[in-house]
């Protein structure tokens, strides 16, 4: 059965799935890691015991306690500076592992406070420790189980009733078509958004990032590369000049060492790993967003430059280098996906870390690729993803847990945000389309709803805090939140509410608007490439894009190969296999300008509506320079005579 086949529906509608319940807290492969980790930690609570019961040496008991907490054994020698400063490191490092994915960090703490422990026990001892120290770390356990019964009690009440009303609930089953069709005509906030996006792409050199959660460069290529793709092919399919150069230098930019080098040091302290290869293994959050963006840019271009062997290169030195092309990219992923992780049906992003996100972009360059070639090896890999997702990665209130801990057994609710949500259902549509359908009407039933034409936002707590933090720069604002609404409101056809939702961040949010441009100001490079994805998009326009790709009628037809940017802009350019219409505004005041057109039939005549000359006639390679004047909103029609 192929991919294609997968979404074969029974009828014109389907029920939405009713949410899965585990039969503990916890998925079996995730159940396991847990089990495997509290029979470890309990161990040492014993073994912690054991040189007090036998009146060991105090040294012994400063080591076994601080193997117990951080800084139990410095509690032991009556060291409270010192158990403040490591507890501090011990916060400090558990935020790292997440976050920052250093996961060297919070052991290298507890390692370290537990060696010095013994070398501290002539400061002075507090015996009541070598107890008390213990049963905070048996009663830290008891909590943690108590706790983690109460909340899984708590989402599965809530499941419970989110399937009595799921059960009454339908939705259409998206198909690929050979035909899709372009959007609507970008107005002008979306040209001038798109603008911003294209001047960061064509200026990609000068890109920096840094540090701050989603302020990496990587992910500002991601986005910029994306938005410009989703453009190009929901409103512009035929036109590519400017809007395909600027994605070409956003994935040469994402190939430079700066974008990737991160990995070295993930790899070298999660997986004790020294090999910097950003694509060998795990590392699903470059080397399957980097296949993404070689995907959405070979199918809206026809461009297959990155399909020729070795045509991507990662230098590390002057001696070291690693070769890769896009069909070598997507074999390691289905590798990874298949051998060491095969079980869960993904791959880690940070060593031992699942993130159910990251791994759906990853399929989504997957599919697209047998989608563009043929082939048919995807179709269980998706398989295996949906299981993955239904068995452990979805709570029992029936939202997707954003990413757990494989080795350790940790699934960080904490994450569980609307932005979360959104996004996740969004690049799980091509792949498991009902269970994005059930994640969008839990969405809109309870998290997102339109009062009066106002869009309320449900959620309290450290969820909403992080659902207002731009996660390119730190900064209290929605958009991303909002951004990821709209994306999956209009990939769903849910207008209204996407309109809702760009008049209010328009209004709670600072516009800037410089020379034609538009952004929000406060916002980081990432939010603001996010936002323009979003705005890019149409209905089905991402489900499209991935699986029913650019239809033969565009791809033989004449296309408006380039235009001098940006006194030209290009709002439409849509072709029916014969035909070419356009639809253009100058970019600074008005203008004649020259537009190449490409993809003629050589040396054949075309009469032109709404250019200088009636008539053009093509040359003997297809081509030909058809001039405009331009003082407004332009409409221009080339067809064969």
């Amino acid at each position: 059965m192929g991919v294609d086949e997968r979404l074969e529906p029974t009828s014109a509608t389907e029920p939405v799935p009713a949410i899965p319940f585990h039969r503990g807290a916890h998925g079996p492969l995730l159940a396991g890691s847990v089990r495997r980790t509290a029979a470890i930690y309990w161990a040492v609570i014993v073994l912690a015991t054991v040189p007090s019961v036998l009146g060991s040496s105090p040294p012994w008991r400063a080591l076994g306690l601080g193997l117990v907490l951080p800084g139990g054994g410095l509690v032991y020698t009556s060291d409270p500076v010192f158990v403040a400063l490591v507890a501090a490191g011990a916060i400090y490092g558990a935020v790292v592992f997440y976050v920052g994915t250093n996961q060297s960090v919070l052991p290298a703490v507890w390692i370290g406070a537990a060696l010095v422990g013994p070398l501290r026990t002539d400061t002075g001892l507090w015996t009541w420790a070598q107890w008390v120290v213990p049963a905070i770390g048996a009663t830290a356990m008891v909590a943690l189980f108590v706790r983690k019964r109460w909340e899984t009690r708590s989402c599965r009440e809530l499941g419970v009733e989110r399937n009595r009303w799921l059960r009454e609930t339908t939705f259409h089953r998206p198909l690929p078509t050979p035909t899709p069709e372009a959007g609507p005509e970008l107005d002008a906030d979306e040209m001038a958004l798109l603008r911003w996006v294209i001047d960061r792409g064509l200026t990609a050199d000068r890109l920096e990032g840094h540090g701050l959660l989603m302020g990496g460069l990587r992910y500002q290529c991601n986005w910029l590369q994306w938005a410009l793709a989703l453009a190009q092919y929901a409103r512009t399919p035929a036109f590519h000049g400017y809007l395909s150069g600027a994605q070409r230098r956003l994935i040469e930019r994402d190939l430079e060492r700066s974008a990737w080098e991160f990995w070295h040091r993930e790899n070298l302290f999660g997986n004790l790993d020294a090999d910097p290869d950003p694509i060998r293994r795990d590392n699903v959050m470059y080397s399957g967003y980097l296949a993404l963006m070689l995907e959405t840019y070979a199918s809206t271009t026809g461009d297959t430059r990155y399909d020729d062997p070795d045509s991507l290169e990662f230098r590390w030195n002057e001696s070291r280098v690693f070769r890769y092309d896009g069909a070598t990219i997507a074999a390691t992923l289905g590798t990874n996906l298949t051998c060491e992780w095969g079980d869960w049906g993904l791959i880690p992003c940070e060593p031992g870390l699942l993130f159910s996100s990251c791994n759906a972009i990853a399929l989504n360059a997957m599919v697209a690729r047998e989608r563009r070639l043929g082939g048919d090896g995807v179709t269980g890999i998706v398989e295996r993803f949906r299981r993955g997702i239904d068995a452990e990665f979805t709570s029992p209130d029936g939202r997707i847990v954003p990413n757990l801990s494989a080795r350790y057994g940790f699934s960080n609710t904490l994450l569980k945000t609307i932005a979360a949500d959104a996004g996740q259902a969004f690049f799980m549509r091509p792949l498991v389309p009902d269970i994005a359908a059930r994640t969008w009407e839990i969405l809109r039933h309870d998290q997102v709803r339109l009062v009066d034409g106002a869009v309320e936002f449900a959620g309290s707590g450290f969820s909403h805090r992080l659902d207002i933090v731009d996660p390119g720069s730190g900064a209290k604002l929605p958009i991303l939140r909002n951004a990821c609404v709209l994306m999956l409101a209009r990939e769903m056809g849910d207008e209204e509410l996407a309109e809702a939702i760009i008049a209010q961040t328009d209004a709670e949010c600072a516009v800037a608007s410089s020379a034609g441009t538009r952004c929000y100001a406060d916002a980081s490079i990432f939010a603001n490439a996010y936002w323009a994805f979003a705005r890019m998009n149409r209905r089905d326009g991402w489900f499209d894009l991935v699986r029913s790709g650019v239809p033969d009628e565009w791809r033989a037809g004449p296309v408006l190969a380039d235009v001098s940017y940006p006194e030209v802009l290009v709002t439409r350019a849509v072709t029916d296999g014969r035909a070419l219409d356009l639809t253009l505004r100058p970019g600074d005041g008005a203008r004649r300008a020259s537009l190449r057109i490409e993809g003629l039939h050589p040396s054949a005549p075309y009469g032109v509506v709404g250019g200088v000359d009636a008539d053009v006639v093509a040359d003997a390679d297809g081509h030909a320079d058809v001039t405009v004047d331009l003082g407004g909103r332009h409409e221009l029609r080339l067809a064969p005579l």
